[in-house]
């Protein structure tokens, strides 16, 4: 089993990476830093290959795409509210995932999930599902 540990080294290399070769990401540089650090104060979360994965198992997208907080003066998604949506998932009485992925891969989207997977004691698995941001809300 291939695990990471992730870090603040990391955490800044995945933002620079997005932030280059990504799409937007839904999220300031700020408040990913500002997610992702969080995440790493809380329970650093582990980031594991997509092999080393049941072939059963659940992976649950964590993703702002379309999110409503698009268009205000000041966008913000409380980090309370990034766990409290993968509660709801959990407490509708969706299995217990085995892992967690971002849905993109831009500056604000690569930590997606990453709070979540501290606070509930869930690993990251390496396989973004999208892979780069929609060009506007309307396609998310």
């Amino acid at each position: 089993m291939s695990k990471l540990q992730l870090t603040m080294d990391i955490l800044e290399q995945a933002l620079l990476g997005a932030s280059i070769l990504g799409g937007d990401g839904g999220t300031s540089i700020d408040e990913a830093m500002m997610l992702g650090e969080l995440a790493l104060k809380v329970n650093p979360p582990v980031l594991l290959d997509i092999e080393d994965l049941p072939p059963e198992g659940t992976v649950v997208t964590c993703a702002t795409v379309s999110c409503p907080h698009r268009g205000k003066k000041t966008p913000f998604v409380s980090p309370r509210a990034h766990v409290r949506s993968l509660e709801l998932l959990l407490e509708s009485g969706l299995e217990r995932p085995v892992a967690l992925t971002s849905n993109e891969s831009g500056s604000g989207g690569v930590v997606n999930g990453w709070l979540q997977a501290a606070v509930l004691g869930l690993p990251l698995v390496d396989a973004p599902c999208n892979g780069r941001a929609h060009p506007t809300p309307e396609m998310g």
